[in-house]
């Protein structure tokens, strides 16, 4: 089960609806389960990625825009992991938009997701969010949904 405050929950969805019709990311911070911090990101995807994984992305370069992908630079993981570091927390998870999508992982998401961390994903609708849900891969590499418990802002410290 994946925890965060509805504070949190709000700084995603802010996020995410400033960012359509692109797609948002960033990383959730925190001990075991609960985040703790938001760290948002920059998308930093860019067409040279379909050349570094052509086997992944659909062939219509219309299709390979940061409307339909995600990344982070690995510059950014690093100032994130030295941070996490210091503040005693973990990247615990990873979080990403569906722009016009539901809140399901592409098989994209499932190539590049990493048993370790949790993936809460936000479908955006016309600027708006419309759903949420959280996964987590599976011994057989297969996303399964996992609870997402949000609790008031003001019972934890942030």
């Amino acid at each position: 089960m994946l925890v965060l405050t509805a504070a949190q929950l709000g700084q995603l969805i802010t996020q995410a609806q400033n960012s359509y019709p692109e797609e948002c990311c960033g990383l959730l911070l925190g001990h075991g389960k609960t985040v703790e911090q938001i760290w948002p990101t920059a998308n930093s995807w860019t067409l040279e990625f379909s050349q570094a994984m052509p086997e992944l992305l659909p062939s219509e370069p219309q299709s390979q825009s940061r409307r339909d992908h995600f990344a982070i630079a690995p510059r950014e993981i690093l100032q994130a992991q030295k941070f996490a570091r210091t503040a005693g927390l973990a990247i615990i998870g990873i979080y990403h938009s569906h722009p016009d999508h539901p809140a399901v992982p592409s098989e994209y998401d499932r190539a590049i997701a990493w048993d370790i961390y949790s993936y809460l994903i936000l479908s955006v609708e016309n600027r708006r969010v419309t759903a949420y849900h959280s996964w987590t891969l599976d011994g057989a590499r297969q996303f399964q949904e996992e609870t997402l418990q949000i609790q008031p802002s003001q019972s934890r410290t942030l």
